[in-house]
């Protein structure tokens, strides 16, 4: 996983700036889950004397129905959405951009 950049601009693209939260197993010191948070550039554009809205965009182990975060349940994730689930591969394509255009249409598998 990479986790999203703080800034709006990104290879040519202007996107909602975010950031990742891990938690940690504290005796195993692993991660366990990750929260992606991300702020609306254009809500932001509206209110410009507000403080930062910040969202959250998704649960990593919610969104993508992992397991957990193990090696083994990360290969399989990124088995599903390279082989096997079109759906999914759209879905973490629109996370990566922080939704912030309409979510691409499944390529067919």
């Amino acid at each position: 996983m990479v986790t999203p950049s703080g800034t709006t601009f990104t290879m040519g693209d202007f996107l909602n700036p975010s950031f990742t939260v891990f938690d940690w197993d504290a005796e195993f010191m692993v991660p366990v889950n990750a929260h992606v948070y991300y702020m609306n550039m254009s809500e932001a554009n509206e209110t410009p004397d507000s403080p930062p809205d910040w969202k959250e965009l998704h649960d990593l182990v919610k969104e993508y129905s992992l397991a957990d975060m193990s090696p083994s349940s990360m290969e399989d994730f990124f088995d599903r959405m390279y082989s096997k689930d079109a759906d999914l591969a759209s879905l973490y394509e629109w996370n990566s951009a922080r939704r912030a255009n309409p979510r691409p249409e499944p390529l067919l598998n």
